[in-house]
């Protein structure tokens, strides 16, 4: 007994530093995201001399706190795509260091990439970094969802391994850009069968609508990195996997959404009685639990099918 307890406690400690570096790594990708973005907002604004920098807009206490739900959103979604690299793996330290460093900075750049991207699949060519700074919350709710939806695809494209190294970077490559067209295809969808244009109201900072659609994104998302994530074997077995796994998680998503609307949203209330009334605590509640079903769904599938 005294020796498995020490034999264990030894391979934790042995394990210390590779952890410590692994983690050290995505600090400073982290960093470098911030202080990038930094760069970006800076060089846009124009400042003045009495205007605050990016990094004050943030934090200090007469700055802007939708910028900050809006960078969150953005550190928050580099967070998720960095998860692989902390895993373990039978390489050697500095390989999984090696690996771990380059991916974090592409990654990074990915991230930096997903801002202007965003502005086009969103709003259209609106300008969101622009509507944020000037204290439009609904456009960082929509930008924010969009951005974490993003990372969980990054996260979903690392997540799984191939017997051939060729063949598992195309598989990640090919179903993350599939990933995230049905991410992008269910919020045009979501938008369609609305009875009101969801980008314009989006743009005319209704708040009630954007908790609405940015929980809808995350649900999907998290929906469809389940479906990318996994082992790659063959593109046959792959694709049936992905497309079987997206069109159920979907599909008990809304089902989901609609029980929860039965069950514990008393009073009659409804996706569309609640955005009717612009009533933004009850869309906020269901987006949460919108996302609630999701992880729930996504736990599920892994462990069922």
């Amino acid at each position: 007994m005294i020796h498995d307890f020490t034999t264990t406690i030894e391979s934790y400690f042995s394990g210390l530093g590779l952890l410590a570096g692994k983690l050290s790594i995505s600090m400073l990708a982290l960093a470098a995201l911030w202080h990038l973005v930094d760069w970006h907002v800076d060089r846009r604004k124009r400042k003045s001399e009495d205007e605050l920098s990016a990094n004050e807009l943030a934090f200090a206490a007469n700055g802007n706190a939708t910028y900050l739900v809006w960078r969150i959103g953005l550190m928050v979604a580099l967070s998720l795509a960095l998860i692989p690299t902390m895993m373990g793996s039978d390489d050697s330290w500095y390989n999984q260091l090696g690996w771990g460093a380059g991916e974090s900075l592409m990654f990074v750049a990915l991230m930096f990439g997903a801002i202007f991207v965003v502005d086009r699949i969103c709003l259209g060519r609106h300008d969101n970094l622009g509507a944020v700074l000037d204290g439009n919350l609904a456009v960082a709710l929509i930008d924010s969802a969009f951005f974490i939806a993003f990372g969980l695809g990054l996260w979903g494209m690392r997540d799984g391994s191939a017997e051939d190294t060729s063949d598992g970077l195309l598989a990640a490559g090919g179903f993350g850009l599939l990933g995230f067209g049905v991410i992008i295809g269910v919020f045009w969808l979501h938008e369609w069968r609305t009875p009101y244009h969801l980008r314009n109201e989006i743009k005319a900072n209704n708040v009630t609508a954007a908790f609405e659609a940015s929980g809808m994104l995350i649900a999907t998302a998290i929906a469809v990195r389940t479906g990318i994530a996994g082992d790659f074997t063959t593109w046959g077995a792959a694709f049936a996997g992905f497309s079987v796994t997206v069109v159920i998680a979907l599909a008990a998503l809304y089902i989901g959404r609609w029980v929860v609307d039965l069950l514990i949203m008393i009073g009659g209330r409804t996706v569309k009685s609640v955005q009717e009334k612009h009533e933004t605590g009850a869309a906020a509640f269901q987006a949460v639990m919108f996302i609630v079903v999701a992880v729930l769904l996504s736990v599920g599938v892994v462990g069922n099918l």
